[in-house]
């Protein structure tokens, strides 16, 4: 059996983070659960948290260390993450929604750094766009009403009612009745997406679309009948008198599929791309080989009725619709 010599042992080496958590004059160390020492101001915790203002207002044991430590529970990487978020001259950094959920957690929850909240409102709406679902969950757990609503619209670019839609870890923060406030008005936007495909609403400007998608064609197959517009001559002291009148029609086979099939997609997801849509391109292409004229003109003019008039009348009639945060 060998023997150690306890003066050959090495020391456990501490690790310290970079600036500004290295500074010789720090007057207080946070301990981090992994042992890594962050160097920090005492004035400065007490200025950005009224938790740690009154830690430090607490009577100091006569024994204390020159420069009194502070057990901490989490991690140095999440701790890290945390000062720098909100500690002066340090640059963030938070490059996933789950970090930011952290930070906010520690600073908002833990320690109650209100000073913060606008920051984080700015690192949340980056992450709108590719996870509007979790960043919904996150402004309404911290009772952020508005960027709650965005998040929420944004949200109606997603299938969020289909049975398989896949859920995500920021949805634990919110209430049953919260997301349900979400479902409801994700479903009222696609009730109101869904009636707005048709001709009801067309301009005058469309009255060639609509000659060609209802005037009786050689095709001689017709689809259910849509709501439109049908522009009537009446008579009014003797006078001849233009007027659009609200009616049923009857359209090609290819448009009324098409028509349908739009009407299901807009219900599931209501903001769905109607531009960008590859349906569009291939209803496009029945119409246009087909050997029907009027067909073909219905056609070449369906991409022009979708792109500058059916995709802005749903956003408009969705916009109409205000979203309410419940708890």
């Amino acid at each position: 059996m060998t023997s150690t010599n306890l003066s050959d042992r090495t020391a456990p080496t501490i690790l310290t983070p970079g600036p500004p958590f290295c500074d010789p004059a720090a007057d207080l160390i946070l301990r981090s659960s992994d042992d890594i020492e962050f160097h920090v101001h005492r004035v400065v915790l007490s200025l950005l948290s009224p938790v740690f203002q009154d830690m430090f207002t607490f009577p100091q044991p006569a024994s204390e260390p020159e420069i009194p430590e502070v057990g901490m529970s989490e991690s140095g990487d999440a701790l890290d993450r945390a000062l720098r978020f909100c500690y002066p001259g340090a640059e963030p950094s938070v490059e996933t929604l789950a970090q930011l959920c952290e930070i906010l957690d520690i600073l908002l929850h833990k320690y109650d750094m209100q000073s913060i909240v606008p920051v984080a409102k700015l690192y949340l709406t980056q992450h709108l766009d590719t996870n509007p679902l979790g960043s919904f969950a996150v402004a309404a757990r911290y009772n952020w009403d508005e960027l709650a609503s965005v998040a929420a619209k944004k949200c109606l670019g997603l299938p969020l009612r289909a049975p398989n839609f896949p859920t995500v870890d920021e949805l634990r923060y919110v209430s049953g009745k919260t997301y349900d406030s979400l479902l409801q008005y994700h479903n009222r936007c696609a009730e109101t997406a869904r009636l707005a495909i048709g001709f009801h609403w067309l301009p005058p400007l469309f009255d060639s679309f609509l000659k060609a998608v209802t005037t009786e064609c050689q095709c001689k197959q017709y689809h259910v009948e849509f709501s439109m517009l049908k522009l009537i001559v009446q008579r009014r002291n003797d006078h001849r008198v233009w007027n659009w009148i609200r009616t049923d029609g009857r359209v090609p086979v290819w448009l009324g599929e098409y028509l349908h099939k739009l009407q299901d997609s807009v219900f599931a997801t209501p903001l769905c791309a109607l531009d960008e849509d590859e349906l569009l391109a291939e209803v496009f292409m029945l119409g246009f080989e087909s050997k029907c004229s009027r067909c073909q003109t219905a056609a070449s003019l369906l991409p022009i009725y979708v792109t500058t008039q059916l995709w802005p009348k749903i956003k408009e009639d969705v916009d109409r619709i205000k979203f309410a945060l419940e708890f």
